[in-house]
């Protein structure tokens, strides 16, 4: 203990009881290696509060005849008072709140879980736009074609096909009346070649259509084979939004979404462990199950957010690139959605929410994984699992996905 007094080698093994400064007074201090401290000053009858950050070592000598508060402790930093009233602030409205939102802001304010998550979505925005593919003009204008003529009655294709098909057979009849006026020498041969010309044209005009008489025929087979009235529609949009050619950028936000989930789950555990306050807590009243089902509650919660969060931001930057036209259509109605059978009957929207719900349950399954992981086998050393559990989520995506 120091006192007013304390002149020579002074060792200071647990802490600071008591320190003179120049212009504070009563100041107590407890013992901790760090910590902050509020102090009094009376000054003409005006009381100030000040909040003090303190660094303390566990042991320090000192020699010198006139013993000062600089010699056994660093000042971080003072003169905190909007800090401090914030702080105060938070502390009586988390006071009144259950201890199921305590958590919460643990998980997201003390172990600064948001800045985890913004960096998240950050990437998913950067992946989603660097992913996006550009459609040529020809593409862009048979797509205009589906929204024109296609749907669930697709009457206008059927027509629009018959009459590039008549038109087709009548300039093959023309040049075949060429040609005959032609040998009866009628016509130049110059004649005949726009005969021809006219012919190669239109059947052009008739191969344009393949892709719309493919699908046409597609979704008469599905009407034949399970009474589903599939739609005619574009399948290009679709397939990079949840179609293969999508799988890559789905894989990345995946694995950037496991990587954040498990940095959330696994910090706050990390920090009670290595401060001992686990210890702490799993001696309240309700004892340490309830406080791990609390935590692990907190965790699925904030994690199924950011997942719901992360989706939703996701299919918003895939809307703007390729649109979602015929979006309450048969899921069938997409050919290469034609092999699951327990999609049959249900739509393109009620697909996308199983995918959110698919992404919202790895998020819960991570977090869990990872909670169970720092508490039951790491837990001192958790810092050091996140490696293993990032490789092994990693692992497991790759070979599923």
């Amino acid at each position: 203990m120091l006192n007013e007094n304390s002149d020579g080698t002074v060792l200071c093994r647990y802490g600071v009881r008591w320190a003179r400064a120049g212009c504070c007074r009563n100041k107590s201090f407890m013992n901790n290696s760090a910590g902050m401290y509020n102090t009094n000053t009376s000054n003409g009858g005006f009381v100030m509060s000040e909040k003090i950050y303190l660094k303390i070592d566990q042991q320090r000598y000192v020699k010198k005849p006139k013993v000062d508060i600089g010699d056994v402790i660093t000042v971080y930093c003072s003169d905190k008072d909007m800090i401090e009233k914030i702080g105060h602030v938070v502390q009586r409205i988390l006071s009144r709140l259950p201890h199921f939102w305590k958590e919460m802001y643990k998980f997201l304010i003390t172990a600064r879980g948001w800045i985890v998550i913004c960096v998240v979505v950050f990437i998913t925005i950067f992946i989603c736009n660097n992913q996006k593919i550009a459609y040529s003009e020809d593409e862009k204008k048979r797509d205009e074609y589906y929204q024109q003529y296609g749907g669930r009655d697709y009457s206008g294709f059927t027509s629009l096909i018959e009459q590039r098909q008549n038109d087709v057979y009548e300039a093959q009849a023309k040049l075949d009346a060429a040609r005959e006026q032609y040998e009866w020498g009628e016509l130049s041969e110059d004649d005949v070649s726009r005969y021809v010309y006219n012919l190669m044209d239109a059947t052009r005009l008739l191969d344009n259509m393949s892709e719309y008489m493919q699908q046409i025929e597609y979704v008469s087979q599905i009407k034949e084979q399970y009474g589903i009235d599939a739609y005619v529609m574009s399948q290009r949009g679709y397939d990079q939004i949840f179609g293969s050619k999508g799988a890559t950028r789905k894989l990345l936000i995946y694995i950037i979404l496991g990587f954040g989930v498990v940095l959330i789950a696994e910090t706050e555990s990390s920090v009670e462990y290595k401060n001992g306050m686990n210890m702490l807590i799993g001696s309240s009243k309700r004892g340490r199950r309830w406080e791990h089902t609390v935590k692990a509650a907190a965790v699925c919660i904030l994690v199924g957010v950011s997942a719901f969060l992360l989706y939703i931001i996701e299919m918003i930057i895939m809307y703007k690139a390729y649109g979602m036209p015929y979006i309450n259509a048969p899921l069938i109605s997409l050919t290469y959605m034609n092999t699951a059978k327990v999609f049959r009957n249900i739509t393109i929207s009620q697909y996308m929410l199983i995918l959110m719900a698919e992404e919202i349950l790895f998020a819960v399954a991570v977090g869990l994984e990872t909670v169970f992981a720092s508490r039951h086998i790491f837990k001192k050393n958790s810092g050091k699992g996140i490696p293993l559990i990032i490789v092994i989520n990693t692992a497991i995506l790759c070979i599923i996905m």
